[in-house]
């Protein structure tokens, strides 16, 4: 009966058995770079006539009594009863080729076996849910496929069934099952949703009674407009409207009075207002650096791009990952391969803002004590509101998110979960902005919320950046030197460990396949932690000093000859093009198969983002001084000014969009460039709307509550 049900799948299997004898001699590579070695392929080999559905027919007599029972039921019924069943189940071994290690079948087919197209009859068919199989071999070499499972087996009692069919293969292989996690509530999905819930009624009760304030506001008005035709009413009548519209229950004007403390709190999360303030444009004569927006705006999208590439391809759910390696030597995919470049540029405005706003507020401030306070509080309050509303999403909500999906990938007991990262008391290095020193290794848990490594280590610069604005206050040319002095040092300190750990150019081993066992340096110590990105931040501490002294620069520009000052603006145009090009393309020819000596990739590595950093604060201050043309125009515009307001909450949010996104996908997904530009478009469309509701639910309203606070 089941060798109809069996007869496609075999007959797949055996047409690509026939076909293994051409394994043999496939060898894979972009450039001399093996992505499948001779082990692996003779793995696969092994793996072609492998049938799963077999096994479910000579399961131990140890597996547990439910999954036991609930196997035995779906084995003696009929074929049609058991169709979606079977049909549910992952084809494996296809496109291992070109890196598809990931089967995923029909998850929502397995879920729903019991109904659809072919329902089921019997009464007593158990649910059903899909396993992913994970079949690991001492190579490291690792493929996942799905099965459709009764409910009631355990991960173990899975692992179980199957591994007979590997033992026979004389593989060394280990089985890992993972599954759909089953929610459980905790101490932390009540106190996320407690939390959660308190913040929706203060936005609804702010927006409500700022709706009645407008209301009543409006009624006044229309009211005030009647006086003047009532003034020949006689006085008993005039006294008895006064005396009815008293008695009708207008609002109080004293509930909206400045007295009223607990009203001007509530009002703070007014979603309606906090939404007007994001939209608005600011006024032009105070924002000569309006150029900032389009660049803050452009770079997170680099920055999205970025990781949706990055995780879309460590996820596994991308089938043919080896496609994006085989490009790595084309021209315009560098600028995804260096897109470490962004954090970069966040640095760089990050230093200038931080320079330039500090020397300025310190010419008005009278209590110096009372800013330094102020310096750092405001930075917390400005921070901490949207980054742990993401915190207890992950520990106290995330887990919830397996049960609105059918993916066996969607699971929060591994350590790939985001949810499973941050248990415990791991959020804590991120709420304290210490987590760029996570340890990276562990191979059982990843840092809580990786990417929040960047704002790590802004933070611990904005810390220290007092040194430098303090002594900058009382002598410009010494804290410049200050300055100067330790880029210098950040400079040669990613020279020699460069040089020393042989990493190759920007600890990309595609660029030179010998230096893969040192990329990991690249990712735990050169690439996180702060003592090698401060050059790009002291660089935007000067470029802030230049600020502070723009109008004493710009008149010495303004003074040279116009051939001397066209010359001048000229050659820092021609400067930070060639600059930017090199730090982006930079890396081209090793992707090409010319690579660099150990020396030469010591260099880029050390002065790249130098070349970047100037390049970006150059077209910065000739966008500002009018030397932009019509690029100052296109970046100065106030459609990027909503964008650049909410970026700190979208790059927050938009990995855990992504992950939503890859876990609960039901089938692999395929890179092409049009799939990646459409896929890319929908994820910023989804990350933007999402981090304007989050900004007018929290962000705003605790800025607004700064200001009432410290009348800021």
């Amino acid at each position: 009966m089941f060798n109809q049900a069996f007869f496609l799948n075999i007959s797949l299997m055996t047409v690509l058995s026939a076909s293994c004898s051409h394994f043999s001699s496939l060898h894979i590579s972009a450039h001399n770079r093996t992505l499948i070695d001779d082990t692996s392929l003779y793995v696969i080999n092994k793996l072609f006539p492998v049938n799963l559905h077999s096994a479910l027919f000579q399961s131990p007599n140890t597996t547990g009594a439910q999954c036991s029972n609930g196997l035995d039921i779906i084995l003696g019924n009929s074929f049609q009863d058991t169709f979606k069943f079977w049909d549910s189940f992952a084809v494996p071994w296809t496109g291992i080729a070109e890196g598809h290690f990931l089967f995923l079948g029909q998850p929502e087919e397995c879920v729903n076996a019991k109904s659809g197209l072919f329902p089921v009859k019997a009464k007593s068919f158990p649910n059903t849910k899909p396993f992913l199989l994970g079949i690991a071999f001492s190579n490291q070499f690792k493929i996942q496929t799905a099965v459709c499972m009764p409910s009631s087996c355990s991960n173990d009692d899975v692992a179980e069934i199957f591994e007979p069919l590997f033992e026979d293969l004389n593989l060394e292989s280990d089985i890992l099952v993972t599954s759909r996690s089953n929610f459980k509530p905790d101490g932390a999905f009540y106190i996320a949703g407690f939390i959660y819930g308190m913040l929706i009624c203060l936005v609804f009760t702010g927006t409500s009674l700022a709706a009645y304030r407008h209301l009543s506001e409006r009624y006044a008005e229309a009211r005030s407009d009647l006086i003047p035709l009532c003034e020949d009413i006689p006085d008993e009548v005039e006294v008895a409207s006064r005396v009815k519209s008293a008695n009708s229950g207008t609002i109080d004007k004293s509930l909206f009075s400045r007295g009223s403390r607990i009203v001007s709190l509530l009002l703070c999360f007014d979603f309606q207002a906090n939404f007007s303030k994001l939209i608005t444009p600011p006024r032009q004569d105070v924002s000569h650096l309006s150029v900032l927006n389009g660049i803050r705006t452009m770079t997170l999208g680099w920055v999205v791009l970025a990781h949706t590439m990055l995780h879309e391809g460590t996820s596994g759910v991308q089938d043919n990952p080896f496609y994006v390696v085989s490009i790595s030597d084309n021209f315009l995919i560098q600028g995804m391969f260096n897109a470490s470049l962004s954090v970069d540029s966040f640095f760089l405005m990050s230093g200038m803002l931080v320079m330039m706003g500090s020397l300025k507020a310190l010419e008005k401030q009278k209590n110096g004590a009372k800013f330094w306070i102020m310096y750092y509080v405001h930075r917390v309050i400005r921070l901490w509101p949207a980054l742990l509303l993401a915190l207890l999403f992950l520990v106290g909500l995330y887990p919830l998110l397996p049960q609105l999906f059918y993916s066996p990938l969607f699971e929060t007991e591994s350590f790939r979960s985001l949810s499973y990262q941050c248990r415990g008391s791991y959020w804590v290095t991120v709420a304290l902005f210490v987590n760029n020193f996570d340890n990276n290794n562990d191979p059982n848990r990843k840092p809580c919320m990786t990417w929040t490594w960047y704002l790590a280590d802004d933070m611990q610069f904005y810390c220290i950046s007092p040194i430098f604005i303090i002594l900058s206050k009382f002598n410009k040319k010494m804290g410049a030197l200050l300055i100067s002095g330790c880029i210098l040092i950040s400079t040669f300190t990613t020279l020699g460990v460069s040089a020393h750990h042989h990493i190759g150019p920007i600890g990309n081993p595609l660029a030179n396949p010998a230096t893969i066992e040192s990329s990991q340096v690249w990712t735990d110590r050169i690439y996180e932690w702060p003592f090698f990105h401060f050059q790009v931040y002291g660089i935007g501490l000067l470029l802030g000093l230049v600020f502070s002294e723009q109008d004493i620069i710009r008149q010495k520009l303004n003074s040279l000859r116009l051939k001397t000052r066209l010359a001048t603006i000229s050659g820092l145009w021609f400067y930070a093009i060639i600059a930017a090009g090199v730090a982006v393309y930079g890396v081209y020819p090793s992707m090409n198969g010319h690579l660099m000596g150990n020396g030469a990739a010591a260099m880029y590595n050390a002065t790249f983002r130098i070349l970047w950093s100037t390049a970006l604060g150059i077209m910065i201050t000739l966008c500002a001084w009018g030397y932009g043309g019509v690029l100052n125009r296109a970046l100065s515009a106030n459609f990027w000014v909503p964008f650049a307001r909410i970026g700190y909450t979208a790059y927050i949010i938009h990995v855990v969009i992504i992950w939503i996104w890859l876990n609960s996908a039901e089938t692999s997904v395929r890179f092409s460039t049009v799939y990646i530009a459409l896929q890319f478009t929908g994820i910023v469309v989804c990350v933007y709307c999402l981090a304007i509701v989050v900004s007018c639910f929290i962000e705003a309203p605790f800025i607004q509550l700064e200001k009432l606070a410290f009348s800021r």
